[in-house]
């Protein structure tokens, strides 16, 4: 049986250099095609590998396409989603002034570590955006102190700063700074664009999402919510629509704990 299998060996092998000999062409295409088989035995042991193996992969794909990693918010995060769940079922959140006949923004302040004061932000009793500040202070700080709660106009201040000019060049949608006017010792106090408290310089910064959970308070999403502000108030502006900013410190959370019981159950 081995010199049958031997004896096919030497046909074969003398068969080939036969065929070299006499047309060299043909060596090519064999080798072409012995490499096409040895891809078709790789293939056929890969596709065999997959089928044992699909099933466990694919429940580790799914695994991970249903069990995304959790990201954990901190207690005040949730408490304030809840807060603006009952606080937009209010039947009236504008300040006492029943007489303005115009738009108000409330900005309700809730948190201040002692640098970073953070705040909610509605317009016409709907909630609106996150509101980062500085942080309250006995004795006012140049740049560094967030001003005094109370009401105020809103409107634009129509001069050519170096800082308008930053926000023309950048956004095409941009014309001037929307000011908070008529504040005692502040001047220059604008809503605009940012993330911690060292881009506010006692403004106030408003973005689509707060960041509680780390040691410096951030908010995110800044220029998308300032956009969205920014068109909507000089749209009304222009319209001949009267704006005040009505701003409460951290003190009126006491004030509506009396109704969150009756609201939760609404």
């Amino acid at each position: 049986m081995k010199s049958f299998a031997f004896s096919i060996l030497i046909a074969v092998l003398t068969l080939l250099v036969l065929l070299f000999i006499t047309n060299p062409s043909v060596l090519d295409d064999i080798w072409l095609w012995l490499i096409g088989f040895a891809g078709f035995i790789i293939a056929f042991f890969e596709n065999i590998f997959r089928n044992i193996t699909k099933p466990f992969s694919k429940k580790d794909k799914e695994t991970q396409l249903t069990e995304p990693p959790e990201v954990s918010k901190s207690d005040l995060e949730n408490k304030v989603e809840n807060l603006i769940q009952v606080i937009e079922k209010k039947e009236k959140l504008e300040a006492s002034n029943s007489s303005f006949n115009g738009t108000t923004i409330n900005v309700l302040r809730y948190f201040d570590d002692g640098e970073t004061t953070l705040g909610l932000m509605f317009i016409k009793n709907e909630f609106f955006a996150y509101t980062l500040e500085d942080t309250h202070q006995e004795v006012k700080i140049p740049s560094e102190t967030r001003i005094p709660a109370g009401n105020y106009s809103v409107e634009f201040r129509k001069e050519d700063t170096e800082l308008t000019q930053k926000y023309r060049t950048r956004y095409n949608w941009f014309n001037y700074h929307l000011e908070i006017k008529n504040i005692p010792d502040f001047q220059r106090v604008y809503i605009h664009i940012g993330n911690n408290r060292h881009d506010t310089g006692g403004c106030i910064l408003i973005a689509d999402g707060v960041n509680a959970s780390s040691m410096e308070k951030t908010i995110q999403y800044s220029t998308r919510a300032f956009e969205r502000f920014y068109k909507r108030i000089e749209a009304l502006i222009e319209g001949g629509e009267k704006i005040r900013i009505c701003i409460s410190n951290e003190d009126w959370v006491k004030f509506l704990k009396n109704d969150i019981t009756r609201y939760e159950t609404i």
